[in-house]
Order: C-alpha cells, then sequence, then structure tokens
C-alpha cells in the first residue's frame, strides 16, 4: 500500500510540473466575445404603402377670340378654382440607400400611386349673370370638374439616421394623369372648329385627359422593426404648374370642337409605408 501511495503521488507531481512547463501558447484560451454588428440602412427596399391625398385645381381661361369659349363674355386670364376633395391614395415603390459618416443616409427611389381625387363644384352664376370665368354658357350654371387618377414620382432623399430610426427629407420630379371638363356651354372649339349650341338641351361639353410633369418635396420618419423590414409614415406635397390641356367638346349644331385650357394644380398626402429590405445585414 505504501508503495502504491508513493507511485501515486510522484505521477501527479510530474504532471503538474509537465503543464507548468508548456509554452503559454499551448494553453487552453477563452474565445473572446464576439461584438454586435452595428445596424445599417445600406441596401435595396420594395414595398408598398396607403394613405390620403387632397388637392386644388385652378381652371385659367386662355379666352382669346375664338379660342376658349370663343371670347365672348369672360374677361382674358379669369379664373376659377377647383377644391378637390380628399381620397384614397396606394401604390408601391422601389429604392436603395447609402449610410456613410456614421449617422447620415442617401438614397434614390420611384413610386407610383393610384388615387381618385376629384373636385366638381358648380358654378353659381347663370347665363349674361356676370360670370368671372366662362361667360358663354347654354343658359344654366356651369360644372368645372378635375380628377386625377395617379401620381408617380423620382426622388432622392437625405436622412439622419440614430440606430433604427430615421429622420429624412427627399425632393424630385413627380407626374399625374388628370381627366378636366367644363360644361355645358354653347359654344367652345377655334376659328375653323366650334361647337355651337343656344340650349340647354343641346350643350356643347367640353373634356380632355393630360399628363403632367411638376416637382414634389416630402419629409418622413422611418423605423426598422426587424432584420429585413421597416415602416414609415411620409408627408408629400406636390406641385405642377401651369399646363395646358386641349379640350374637345362636339354637339349637334356644328359638330366637334377643341380648345386649350390652363390647369394649375397643387396636391397634398400623408401615407403609411410597408418596405421589405434585401440582405440587409449580410454586407
Amino acid at each position: 500500500m505504501k508503495r502504491f501511495l508513493l507511485a501515486t503521488t510522484a505521477l501527479a507531481l510530474t504532471n503538474t510540473a509537465f503543464a507548468a512547463d508548456l509554452p503559454p501558447s499551448t494553453m487552453p484560451l477563452k474565445a473572446p466575445p464576439v461584438a454586435a454588428r452595428a445596424f445599417s440602412w445600406t441596401g435595396c427596399y420594395v414595398g408598398g404603402h396607403l394613405g390620403a391625398d387632397w388637392g386644388r385645381a385652378n381652371f385659367i381661361d386662355p379666352n382669346t377670340l375664338f379660342g376658349g369659349g370663343l371670347g365672348l363674355f369672360a374677361p382674358t386670364g379669369a379664373s376659377s378654382g377647383i377644391d378637390q376633395r380628399a381620397s384614397f391614395l396606394g401604390g408601391g415603390e422601389i429604392g436603395c440607400d447609402y449610410q456613410f459618416a456614421t449617422n447620415w443616409v442617401a438614397g434614390l427611389a420611384g413610386d407610383f400611386s393610384w388615387t381618385h381625387l376629384d373636385g366638381d363644384p358648380n358654378d353659381p352664376y347663370a347665363f349674361f349673370g356676370g360670370d368671372p370665368l366662362f361667360g358663354g354658357k347654354a343658359g344654366v350654371p356651369a360644372t368645372l370638374r378635375d380628377q386625377t387618377d395617379w401620381v408617380a414620382s423620382v426622388t432622392g432623399r437625405v436622412g439622419y439616421a440614430w440606430d433604427r430610426w430615421m429622420l429624412y427629407g427627399k425632393g424630385g420630379v413627380a407626374w399625374e394623369h388628370s381627366r378636366d371638363s367644363i360644361g355645358p356651354l354653347f359654344a367652345w372649339g377655334n376659328a375653323t372648329a366650334f361647337c355651337v349650341s343656344l340650349t340647354p338641351t343641346a350643350a356643347c361639353y367640353a373634356s380632355g385627359t393630360d399628363t403632367d410633369a411638376g416637382w414634389t418635396v416630402g419629409i418622413g420618419l422611418e423605423w426598422a422593426f426587424a432584420d429585413n423590414w421597416s415602416a414609415s409614415i411620409e408627408y408629400d406635397h406636390y406641385g405642377f404648374g401651369n399646363h395646358s390641356v386641349m379640350l374637345t367638346a362636339s354637339g349637334p349644331l356644328t359638330g366637334a370642337g377643341s380648345a386649350p385650357i390652363t390647369v394649375n394644380q397643387n396636391i397634398d398626402a400623408v401615407e403609411a409605408k410597408l418596405d421589405y429590405h434585401f440582405n440587409w445585414f449580410g454586407r
């Protein structure tokens, strides 16, 4: 027994001395802590949005002789405005962002939205009643109407980000498609082709469609609530300035007549967005 205890003790002392003589590189090491990946807005995304929009359209009568309402009663350049009632707004967007200088983000995006902005107030003035716009009516109040079917834009944006939140501003070029109409009128057209009617039952109704370019600016707040998903709320203003729309009317007496009218339109919109970001953390 004494020999066994002596042998066991000697073996233990030998192993301890051998371990002490090992170089540091062969000693067991504890793995260093893994640093958390910094969040980045760099990447591309696609998504959709829903919201509401409202606007105002101003009609301006060119009213040259044998242009517009044949230049009979309204003073040249007279105008009348239409408040377009609030409507739904829905569509999609696609874009890419790049984060730089730690907290700054720059990006480029395009979006398309369907809407149904509509305004059709009745003109309160009767025939020969001192109407400031489109005096050549067919004996009854005239109706001016502007309906916007869609808006689209291509914009750049600059944002300031703190982790998963970003406040940004945007601006760029925009387009809209509208349908405009005026009537009833007793005359509409030009010197070579015009519609003439002297009774409300055979009046001239002028209408036309147009796609116009303008500009847009906006501001928004975005939150990356998951690895590849973000939600944002955004306000946008669209301005389309003065643009000419060709309206055509047809009547039973003289056939069809066409003449331009000037329309100035502004649209405001508020929308909520949901976007999917591709390979957000795999950079």
